[in-house]
């Protein structure tokens, strides 16, 4: 997994495992971030396309009773995964 380089007296990672705790980051440069934050971007992401469209079409689109259903789900989706970010961000390897 990690080999010392003799001449540069510094150790590398050879190879990368994801067991464990670990298997829930994405390790981004030098950074490891939850893997739910990703999940998280993708609701927040169509809570805004939600929003500039109700902007859009006026009050017809927010009256609609489906739209309030994927209000719903987004708004589930997103404080699930706030809630999954933040607990595994408590537990990550220090």
């Amino acid at each position: 997994m990690v080999a010392k380089d003799p001449e540069q007296d510094k150790y590398q990672i050879r190879a990368e495992i994801k067991s464990g705790i670990l298997g829930f980051y994405i390790r981004v440069g030098y950074r490891m971030i939850p893997r739910f934050s990703i999940y998280l971007l993708f609701f927040l992401f169509g809570l805004l396309c939600f929003i500039i469209t109700a902007l859009e079409r006026g009050d017809a689109f927010i009256t609609d009773p489906f739209n309030w259903l994927i209000l719903l789900v987004l708004f589930s989706g997103i404080f699930a995964f706030i809630f999954e970010s933040i607990r595994i961000w408590r537990l990550r390897p220090q």
